[in-house]
């Protein structure tokens, strides 16, 4: 089993768990407590990543434009399903919303069995119906993160933002990881 959560990203001056869009309540668990929220990977210029330990958003727009007005700094979020494919939702306040998927095999397997995504194929829709649509809208979301990325002050790379979102080696963590470098987010200084 692989790691299923949420990755936020945000560009800020001090310590990202420190942005109040990011103050989760604690569920509570019958044992213990779970772990608190913790900057996964810190990269140049001030990027964080950070791992939502406890409930994802349930509004995942209106997060990441809160995230957006306090930072001052277009954000993302990616939603990791078991390592396997992650949804990635991207907001910038001249960019706006984009939403695409890294690993379009293993996103459609997972969406043929569950709900319908909005403006996919219907409930039932089987799994290569699914792979069509989701890797048929791969261009046009590479299109809109490269958008992200100028509007971040970054310079992204459209074709190597595409193949990291039609990849499918490794884990989908790492390949997430490396669709961040295609964006130009700096690396660890």
């Amino acid at each position: 089993m692989g790691f299923s959560g949420g990755l936020v990203v945000v560009r800020c001056d001090g310590d990202a768990l420190e942005l109040e869009a990011l103050q989760q309540d604690e569920p509570e668990w019958p044992e213990e407590p779970s772990p608190p929220s913790a900057t996964w990977y810190v990269a140049g210029q001030g990027w964080q990543v950070v791992n939502l330990w406890s409930e994802l958003p349930d509004e995942p727009e209106e997060f990441l434009q809160a995230l957006a007005l306090e930072t001052g700094s277009p954000t993302m979020l990616a939603v990791i399903l078991d390592s396997d494919t992650a949804y990635v939702t991207a907001f910038g306040t001249s960019s706006g919303v984009s939403e695409g998927w890294i690993e379009a095999r293993s996103a459609a397997g997972y969406a043929s069995r569950g709900a319908p995504l909005p403006g996919g194929p219907t409930a039932g829709a089987g799994e290569r119906v699914w792979f069509e649509w989701i890797d048929g809208r791969l261009p046009d979301h590479a299109d809109e993160l490269a958008a992200w990325a100028e509007a971040a002050g970054l310079r992204g790379d459209r074709e190597q933002i595409l193949s990291v979102m039609r990849g499918d080696e490794g884990r989908v963590e790492d390949r997430f990881l490396r669709l961040l470098m295609a964006l130009g987010v700096p690396p660890r200084s």
